[in-house]
């Protein structure tokens, strides 16, 4: 049998090609590197040229249109601005109390989507019970609030154990309540 020499306080072996690995490794980094910054540099350049062209061609076009076609989005945004003050000058708080107050324990309000422009509301609600559904119809209509009350559709929810009644009614409102 051979003698194993064991020397516990030496080092690994040192080898030359894992320096000059980890050398190679560094120098690919450095230039990575280097390029990936020129890049960005080259990148930022030409996103300023493309603005700057943008700026030029927008201003000669907006000086060929005349002031008739600058009007254009303003008629635009003049009517986004109504849209915006029909949905504030609902009747939200007594829209809300309103469904609320004809809301019992057998109803459960899954959602309002009310219309400015035509001065509607749909409702999708559930129920236990198709009495219930009804019973729920006729308090909306004794609403001083709410006129032509119309139940669209009506499904029992077989999948459900309990087979509560979802449905959808719609209603127009009065204003000046």
């Amino acid at each position: 049998m051979r003698a194993l020499n064991l020397d516990f306080q030496a080092g690994p072996p040192k080898r030359r090609s894992g320096v000059f690995m980890l050398a190679a490794g560094m120098a690919a980094l450095a230039a990575a590197l280097m390029n990936y910054h020129d890049l960005t540099g080259e990148a930022a350049l030409r996103e300023a040229e493309i603005a700057k062209a943008r700026g030029v061609l927008e201003r000669k076009a907006g000086s060929r249109r005349g002031p008739a076609a600058q009007e254009a989005p303003r008629k635009e945004e003049i009517a986004a601005a109504n849209e915006i003050i029909h949905q504030l000058t609902m009747p939200w708080e007594q829209m809300f109390s309103t469904f609320e107050l004809a809301t019992s324990k057998d109803i459960a309000l899954l959602s309002m989507e009310p219309d400015p422009k035509k001065k509607m509301v749909r409702v999708t609600a559930e129920s236990k019970t198709t009495q219930a559904m009804l019973a729920y119809i006729r308090r909306l209509e004794k609403s001083v609030l709410l006129d032509d009350v119309v139940l669209l559709k009506h499904e029992v929810q077989l999948k459900d154990p309990e087979q509560p009644v979802r449905f959808v009614v719609t209603s127009a409102w009065r204003d000046g309540q």
